[in-house]
């Protein structure tokens, strides 16, 4: 499965990273922008960035189980 979404970005030409950690997310409170900083899993540091985004997605799996949310100051979840 992972090979097939590294195909399907490639092709797509898509700005994502299969293979990184977020290292910090801070929402500035009266723009509502993140700055989320990001850190590659090999500990290159040429590769560590920055970014300053209106979204956050987090793509924390596939498929079945019990669905699993980070808890964070502030959030405030809504029923569907």
């Amino acid at each position: 499965m992972a090979d097939w979404l590294e195909h399907y970005a490639k092709d797509l030409e898509l700005d994502a990273w299969t293979s990184a950690n977020v290292a910090k997310a801070v929402q500035d409170p009266e723009t509502l922008k993140w700055t989320v900083s990001i850190e590659p899993v090999d500990g290159d540091e040429s590769k560590r960035r920055t970014f300053v985004v209106n979204h956050i997605v987090f793509a924390v799996g596939i498929g079945g189980g019990t669905p699993k949310a980070t808890e964070y100051p502030g959030l405030v979840r809504r029923k569907l």
